[in-house]
């Protein structure tokens, strides 16, 4: 699906350079080149995390050890077949960077330099250009929302309906961004509403289609998923793994702050969950250790001592939420948040992995040539907004009403559907890495270099 999607970028550059009028301008050539070699540099042959790991393997075994989306470890094991899967990932990812970079700085048509310059320090930031080898699934969902959202943006400006072409690569998109993020449908939604105002249907034929690319990319996904993956050793399905995780934490989070559980809940399980106060951090919840009673009880238990918990103490709840919170956002200390990461991590223990994963897989733990450099500049610039979603959201916030006066209204919705994926956290966040709201992060820096260059006020949406 990702070579359909990449494919279609030197078709897209023609398209765009035609509406823009003239030649291809040196000053896009170079900042592309730039950011290409720069981030190839520090990626490749990509960067494998344990995370990164665990997927690996259940794309080459075909069998799912954890609670990650399936969609991501499925693409790693189909470029593990063909060739190197974390160069071929980087590869990919560099290219859907490069068509993002080049549909912002060729929207307008030509610029006068001093605009391409302003835009060239934020198309560079280098915690972008960092970000693009790191085999995560959050850099490749940051890609393909800010691409489909460029792409809609770039056929409304140019007055262009949807035909079978543009809705087989919309449907291609859609349906990575649902498989590689819970929250992916959100965008998925907005984007759906965009592409169905340029078809110019009629109301009732407006609103099948709707459904259609709405519902086709879920049914994909879990078709393509149920087909290629095994279900976990434990039989319970990977949403219901991420779920139960994300209730105890809030359990345990519970508890640590001074509040208390259900009153119905059996002393077993609250001496239990009393033992990992002492490992709570709202910075991520992978110290606790879950205990065996907890994961026996049925879902619909869990949801019930869970729910009835904050009701008993809602003050520890949200002060446990509003701690996690802050250390997301980046107003705690980021060094303890990973905010980046590079060469091959290891050793990575897993108890349903037959041995250790990084000889199991052939891997060489260890560093890359830019590991060095990567790890001291991420040490660094921690300490500063670069590596703050704070600062982004900001930053993000004021480039809106720019796009408000623009009526880019399509770029407008891709920067609240990114802020809203940070706001999600606060509900839903388990860890404090920087990586998990990355899509806020890329976003911003290339809609703020939308932002430097001048364009001709964009269209309404065909009503």
């Amino acid at each position: 699906m990702l070579t359909i999607a990449t494919s279609g970028l030197m078709n897209n550059i023609k398209q765009t350079d035609n509406a823009g009028g003239g030649g291809v301008s040196v000053w896009v050539i170079s900042i592309l080149l730039m950011q290409a070699g720069a981030a190839l540099w520090l990626g490749l042959p990509g960067q494998l995390s344990t995370d990164s790991i665990i997927q690996l393997y259940e794309g080459r075994s075909h069998q799912t050890i954890s609670f990650h989306p399936q969609l991501m470890s499925i693409l790693l094991g189909a470029l593990d077949r063909v060739g190197d899967a974390s160069v071929g990932f980087v590869l990919i990812s560099q290219a859907l960077l490069s068509w993002c970079t080049w549909l912002v700085l060729a929207s307008g048509g030509r610029q006068v330099f001093w605009r391409y310059l302003l835009a060239a320090v934020f198309v560079l930031n280098p915690v972008v250009l960092a970000y693009v080898g790191i085999v995560w699934k959050d850099v490749l969902f940051a890609h393909l929302n800010i691409l489909l959202f460029l792409l809609l943006a770039r056929w409304q400006s140019a007055g262009l309906q949807i035909g079978w072409g543009k809705a087989t690569l919309l449907i291609v998109l859609l349906t990575l961004v649902v498989g590689m993020r819970q929250q992916g449908i959100l965008f998925a939604v907005v984007a759906v509403v965009w592409a169905v105002s340029l078809m110019r249907l009629p109301r009732f034929k407006a609103a099948m289609a709707g459904l259609i690319l709405v519902i086709a990319p879920v049914l994909f996904n879990s078709a393509l998923t149920d087909f290629v993956q095994k279900p976990p050793p434990n039989a319970m399905p990977v949403s219901s793994m991420g779920l139960k995780i994300l209730m105890y934490y809030d359990l345990v989070g519970i508890v640590a702050n001074q509040g208390e559980l259900a009153k119905d809940t059996e002393k077993p399980f609250v001496d239990e969950v009393s033992q990992q106060v002492p490992r709570y951090s709202p910075n991520r919840v992978d110290a606790l250790q879950a205990p065996e009673y907890y994961w026996a009880l049925p879902m619909s238990a869990t949801v019930r001592l869970w729910w009835e918990s904050i009701l008993e103490s809602p003050d520890a709840y949200f002060k446990h939420r509003w701690h996690v919170m802050e250390a997301i956002v980046g107003l705690s200390n980021m060094r303890v948040c990973i905010p980046v990461h590079s060469g091959v991590g290891g050793p990575v223990n897993h108890t349903a992995a037959p041995q250790e994963l990084t000889a199991l897989l052939g891997l060489q733990m260890g560093p890359n040539p830019s590991t060095a450099l990567v790890m001291w500049a991420g040490w660094e610039l921690s300490t500063t907004p670069l590596l703050m979603h704070w600062a982004y959201a900001l930053v993000l916030a004021a480039v809106c009403v720019v796009l408000v006066r623009q009526r880019a209204y399509v770029l407008l919705s891709l920067a609240a559907c990114s802020l809203i994926l940070l706001a999600s956290y606060a509900v839903l966040g388990i860890a404090c890495d920087f990586r998990y709201a990355y899509t806020l992060t890329e976003a911003t820096s290339l809609l703020v270099a939308w932002a430097m260059l001048a364009h001709p006020k964009l269209q309404r949406a065909p009503s």
